[in-house]
């Protein structure tokens, strides 16, 4: 059996067994979301040949690196890092287990036009994100409850729809 861990600045967004084939991208038809603008719908898929599992590249238009290199096609090897945007995703190869026969993958989502576009880096943001994201530092938020900071939750849902429907209009206008 393999796995793959899904992390974001070092904690764990989500885990998955690996299939026959496991398709990784920012579609919801993929076996491994990652619903980032900075991944591809389709960005890589890994595939079991033989008794070795291959990591290709979709043509993404961020690419795939794995432990630190920019690659099309590679083996993994338990203890790989891969980097799909700014996601880290660790595979672990447990020897001598069954692999998982995922199915098929869930009904994909309807999406706006905008939401399918990928937002493209170019390699001077592409290495700063290798290089640990020493460029503009993301705001940082408190982890606090609503009731705790006295927030209203419609408000703080209201705030957070506008600030996505912003963040969508100038990305859109990025890609233009």
């Amino acid at each position: 059996m393999a796995e793959l861990v899904v992390t974001l600045k070092g904690r764990e967004v989500s885990r998955h067994i690996v299939g026959r084939s496991t398709r990784i991208g920012r579609d919801p038809a993929n076996e491994v979301v990652i619903d980032n603008v900075g991944v591809s719908r389709h960005h890589a898929t890994l595939i079991l040949l033989d008794d070795r599992f291959v990591l290709k590249d979709e043509q993404s238009a961020n690419g795939v690196f794995v432990n630190g290199q920019k690659v099309e096609e590679r083996e993994l090897v338990d203890g790989d890092v891969v980097q799909i945007g700014k996601f880290i995703v660790n595979f672990m190869r447990q020897p001598n287990q069954p692999i998982a026969d995922m199915g098929p993958p869930s009904a994909a989502m309807p999406r706006s036009r905008e939401m399918m576009r990928t937002f493209a880096m170019n390699e001077a943001q592409v290495k700063d994100l290798l290089s640990g994201g020493r460029g503009t530092p993301l705001p940082q938020v408190a982890d606090v409850t609503p009731a705790q900071s006295g927030i209203n939750p419609t408000w703080l849902l209201a705030g957070g729809l506008a600030a996505i429907a912003i963040l969508t209009t100038v990305a859109a206008l990025l890609l233009f």
